[in-house]
């Protein structure tokens, strides 16, 4: 199975260009972008968008995933038009950047229908999905706490296509979910994966974070579970700042070698 590897850029901390040229210098086919807090659509013109899409052409890279975390959830009600109407708008934006999944999260994961909360869900999802097949991007989901069967089940309620999920396995841990269980139930449905480590720690009680193949998460598993659906999306690296000074990334050169072994 090939990675396509991305590196979330927020986190650096720097201009975007120096973050790109950072990417590429680290070997990352693509990149992550936050479209809330780093590159907010209205805040890039026509013209900006050209000098972008030519500077990711230059340093061989592309927009692999675009992240748009809402301050609410997308099932709370209050001026859930007015988020519904941003997230479009992010649709719209990655696919402009040639990128073609747009991260999120839902709030929680409902039963399916027919109770009110999961038909709102299903609706919310379904509206979003047509404009995401119409403008050429797909909302992914992140996994957290109850995203295992229920999340499939969502998901199952929808017409195909709609949305996908993002997978982040260090999450999971910190919040005590099996990776494994949640990987099974929704892993045909996977279309990024946010390349993240924890392992748990009995005397706190929780999970605690950690660099990427140092923790519990069983990444070889996950790449063969993952080849077996044909998945071709991302896997995007999150960066610890006081890499800047190296001439590697060590997240990214732990999942290109998984694959080299």
């Amino acid at each position: 199975m090939m990675v396509n590897v991305a590196l979330r850029l927020d986190v650096l901390r720097r201009p975007l260009d120096q973050s790109l040229q950072t990417a590429a210098r680290w070997g990352a086919a693509g990149v992550q972008i936050d479209a809330r807090r780093q590159l907010p659509p209205s805040q890039l013109s026509q013209t900006g968008l050209r000098q972008l899409r030519k500077q990711l052409s230059d340093l061989h890279l592309r927009v692999g995933v675009v992240a748009f975390p809402t301050r609410a959830g997308l099932l709370q009600v209050d001026q859930l038009d007015r988020r519904l109407a941003a997230v479009k708008d992010t649709l719209r934006f990655a696919h402009a950047l040639g990128a073609r999944v747009v991260v999120t999260q839902l709030d929680g994961v409902p039963e399916a229908p027919p109770n009110e909360r999961g038909t709102l869900a299903v609706d919310v999802l379904t509206d979003i999905g047509r404009h995401g097949l119409h403008v050429g991007a797909t909302l992914a989901l992140q996994t957290g706490p109850g995203c295992g069967p229920e999340l499939a089940q969502l998901l199952d309620a929808l017409p195909e296509g709609t949305a996908g999920v993002s997978l982040d396995p260090g999450r999971l841990v910190v919040a005590g979910y099996s990776v494994d269980e949640t990987l099974a139930a929704v892993g045909r449905h996977v279309i990024h994966v946010a390349a993240s480590d924890a392992t748990r720690d009995l005397s706190l009680g929780r999970g605690v974070p950690t660099p990427l193949g140092r923790g519990s998460v069983d990444y070889p598993t996950i790449l063969a579970t993952l080849a077996e659906q044909r998945f071709g999306g991302y896997f995007t690296v999150e960066p610890d700042p006081t890499d800047l000074a190296r001439d590697e990334c060590p997240s990214i050169d732990y999942l290109k070698n998984l694959v080299a072994e």
